[in-house]
């Protein structure tokens, strides 16, 4: 899984061809990099969450910790569908909306890996991230994961149809 995750970062290509290769696995890549990522950044209402559960409201403190996971996870996981549905889209008649997606999930992993690098840096340094730098940096790890995005396309353009010799009967 650590390479898995590790090969969308560094090597999407080769993310790419494993996730064909090896299908389903990606959503849970995607998952726990969301999941790592969120305890990462928001430990301080992860441990709060803990504490109004512990002093027994559980509701208010479940309640308080999936709104600030959904406030979080919302961006890249609407930017995964959206992602998922371009892949389908243009992956013509090689079309397979489980394996399109599964390629969408490589695409995410940047994105968040890189956001979570970038904040605990600044917050290991001390500094906060200024708006116009939060902005841009969002911005390049949008990029990055629309080139991901078009590998993506091509990969599922390259999957065997059925009726090709060697594909699946």
């Amino acid at each position: 899984m650590i390479d898995r995750i590790g090969a969308a970062v560094i090597a999407p290509r080769d993310a790419l061809a494993t996730a064909s290769r090896l299908p389903g696995r990606t959503p849970g890549d995607a998952a726990l990099v969301l999941v790592l990522g969120f305890v990462a950044l928001r430990t301080r209402d992860v441990v709060a969450a803990g504490w109004t559960i512990a002093g027994g409201d559980v509701g208010g403190g479940l309640q308080a910790l999936l709104a600030r996971l959904a406030s979080m996870v919302t961006p890249p996981l609407l930017f995964l569908f959206a992602a998922g549905a371009v892949v389908t889209a243009l992956a013509g008649r090689r079309r397979s909306l489980g394996a399109d997606f599964d390629l969408a999930c490589v695409a995410i992993v940047p994105l968040v890996v890189g956001e979570l690098a970038l904040r605990l840096g600044f917050a290991l340094a001390g500094a906060t991230v200024a708006p116009v730098v939060g902005r841009a940096v969002a911005l390049a790890y949008y990029a990055w994961a629309a080139g991901v995005i078009v590998l993506a396309v091509l990969e599922a353009r390259r999957r065997e149809l059925p009726d090709e010799p060697g594909g699946a009967e």
